[in-house]
């Protein structure tokens, strides 16, 4: 059971939720520290020490977390990370200044790293226990090193396929890098460990630019399979302003789609100053708006990096007053129509 901590306990702070034996939540509960009515109450993980630096660039040491406990590790230029949850775990590292996480369960997770720069990390353990220590890039894993090899096309839209050699067990991941300082390395999925010891994965428009590799939780660096032509990726150009013409109760939107930053443009969108959106379907488009009442708008277009920033505004038009029939037989009856011949 989970308790909220109506007192300071444990080196854990009033308000905290914690777990501890059933005996020990009874006699907390029991003397008034603590109760079994969570609502308020906020996860707490016990700050632990993390890996210390024997000079500027050799971290030393190892550490071992428990349930509800966290830490941060500074991984130096050159060295790995290797991280293992004992039976039961639920945890998670991740790597400040970037979108890298992992989750922390049983077993053995691919080695972190190696990277350019000193690299900061935080690590949570919800439940069970994790085991971390850094070890030089360079040392050799135990039972000798396998890199595996990548074949098929690294063009967009086709399949490649990471594989081991013949009686060699390891975990696979594909992990794309930038080809140029910082050379910043990503894993684009996840580690899967199999049978065949295999593992394929779609090149993606994203990775236009990029060079593509696998990495094997039996060796010790990455083997680059190859660079996807191309840039990377972007979101949309900034627009060019659309121009609007006023008609009958709605208005002519005149628009030019952006450069689509190597991804192709998905949809469109119109929104006036007041914040009415419309989706684009073709230019130039016509729009309905009330007679009257002045207009300025802007459009922006979005591709799978996401949307563009919002062109500038318009000019400013006001849609005319709608042709009724009174006009017209007012038009027909008037003197151009009773000329004397």
């Amino acid at each position: 059971m989970t308790v909220r901590l109506l007192k300071p306990y444990a080196q854990r702070p009033a308000n905290a939720l914690a777990t501890f034996d059933a005996s020990i939540e009874a006699g907390l509960i029991g003397a008034s520290q603590a109760s079994a009515d969570l609502t308020g109450g906020v996860k707490y993980f016990v700050p632990r020490p993390g890996l210390t630096l024997q000079s500027k660039q050799i971290a030393v040491g190892s550490v071992t977390l428990k349930m509800e406990e966290q830490t941060t590790i500074l991984l130096p230029e050159g060295q790995v990370l290797l991280v293992t949850g004992a039976a039961l775990t639920v945890g998670a590292i991740s790597r400040s200044g970037s979108s890298d996480t992992w989750a922390v369960g049983a077993g053995a997770l691919p080695q972190i790293g190696p990277y350019v720069g000193m690299q900061k990390f935080l690590m949570t353990c919800d439940s069970g226990g994790i085991f971390a220590k850094v070890q030089e890039a360079s040392l050799t894993a135990s039972g000798g090193a396998a890199a595996p090899t990548i074949t098929g096309s690294f063009q967009v839209g086709q399949t490649i396929t990471a594989s081991l050699p013949a009686g060699v067990v390891g975990t696979l991941q594909f992990t794309r890098s930038l080809t140029t300082a910082p050379f910043t390395k990503t894993a684009i999925s996840g580690a899967v460990a199999n049978a065949v010891n295999s593992l394929t994965y779609q090149i993606q428009v994203g990775d236009g630019g990029y060079s593509i590799g696998c990495e094997a939780s039996n060796q010790v660096t990455q083997t680059i399979g190859g660079t996807v032509p191309g840039s990377a990726a972007t979101k949309p150009a900034t627009p060019v302003a659309p121009v609007l013409t006023a008609v009958a109760s709605a208005i002519t939107v005149t628009y030019t789609a952006p450069a689509d930053g190597g991804s192709a443009i998905l949809e469109g969108q119109f929104a006036d100053v007041n914040g009415v959106a419309t989706a684009l379907t073709g230019s130039p488009q016509n729009i309905a708006k009330t007679a009257g009442v002045p207009i300025t708008g802007a459009t922006r277009f979005r591709n799978a990096l996401g949307w563009s920033d919002w062109s500038a505004q318009s000019n400013q038009v006001t849609p005319t007053a709608p042709v009724t029939a009174s006009v017209v037989r007012k038009a027909f009856n008037s003197s151009a129509f009773n000329t004397t011949f």
